[in-house]
């Protein structure tokens, strides 16, 4: 993560905690202030950052306020996504309806520590909170997003495909770090202790930091790869749908071959006895005309012979 990156991210992960009536505020003087320190592009930057909806601040106020219980709703997804793996049925039904009265609890929660910050929460938005928590349990990149604390909207899991982020999160998750805290009182003992104990906390985050970067990396490659997926598959539902109709269409026009065969069968005996009696006919017409020929002839020869 760069310089730039992490000032931004620790400005976004300031501001997505504050009240939304009092967010657009904010931002303008961070980004005031970031224009006065010199850096125009982060100035920019936080100017760009928009306002999250109330489900979207409720999820991240409780990211904040409530860490301990977006961990436990973490932890019970992971559970359920290993009993589903497992193919556990018993253990699957019990952690499905700790599940829904978790996420009822923790969104309820969550209204009540937004509503001590002076934000009504509807029942709609409380419903949007609650689905959100459920994408949490349902999905590890919603998870991800979620304890980002930087939403923008709420998410929305249908057990079929995967979480779409797109238009969620304030800032991409490659960009998002630690954020910086304000040192505690230092702890009494030797100096060198005391710089083994900071080094290796120091140490520590470098590897947390890198560790997220790469999962970001993979995460971003992976919904490519999801949405890449999803496209086929669309396109393979409507595939399989012409398939339908065309063969749907076929069966009616034989369908209309078979019962144009079965009138056409009497047809052709009709017409097989036509023509015979036609050739009967012909046959008579012709014996017919052969007589009157003899006959004219039997004429012709007795008025010669009576005009001698």
């Amino acid at each position: 993560m760069t310089t730039a990156e992490s000032a931004l991210a620790e400005i976004a992960h300031d501001l997505y905690g504050v009240p939304p009536g009092e967010f657009t505020a904010a931002r303008n003087a961070r980004a005031k202030r970031a224009k006065a320190e010199g850096d125009p592009d982060l100035a920019k930057a936080v100017g760009g950052l928009r306002k999250p909806n109330v489900a979207a601040w409720v999820v991240n106020l409780m990211v904040r306020q409530l860490p301990e219980r977006i961990g436990d709703l973490v932890s019970l997804g992971d559970e359920l996504r290993s009993a589903q793996d497992d193919m556990d049925a018993a253990t699957l039904r019990a952690l499905t309806r700790q599940r829904r009265a978790l996420t009822a609890t923790v969104a309820k929660e969550g209204a009540d520590l937004a509503a001590e910050m002076g934000q009504k929460v509807s029942a709609v938005v409380t419903e949007q909170v609650q689905a959100t928590l459920h994408a949490a349990m349902t999905d590890e990149l919603a998870a991800t997003a979620v304890r980002s604390g930087v939403l923008l909207g709420p998410l929305e899991a249908t057990g079929l495909d995967e979480v779409d982020l797109t238009e969620t999160l304030a800032i991409p998750l490659a960009a998002i770090g630690e954020p910086t805290s304000t040192p505690g009182p230092r702890e009494k003992g030797p100096t060198d202790l005391s710089a083994r104990r900071s080094s290796a906390k120091a140490k520590a985050a470098k590897e947390v930091t890198e560790a997220k970067s790469e999962l970001a990396v993979a995460e971003a490659a992976a919904t490519k790869t999801g949405k890449t997926m999803r496209a086929r598959k669309d396109k393979v539902r409507t595939l399989q749908a012409q398939v339908l109709q065309l063969r749907a269409e076929l069966d009616e026009l034989l369908r209309q071959v078979e019962a144009l065969e079965q009138k056409l069968d009497p047809v052709v005996e009709d017409l097989e006895s036509a023509q015979e009696t036609y050739a009967e006919a012909e046959a008579m017409d012709i014996a017919a005309k052969a007589a009157v020929e003899r006959a004219q002839r039997r004429l012709d020869k007795a008025r010669a012979t009576a005009s001698r």
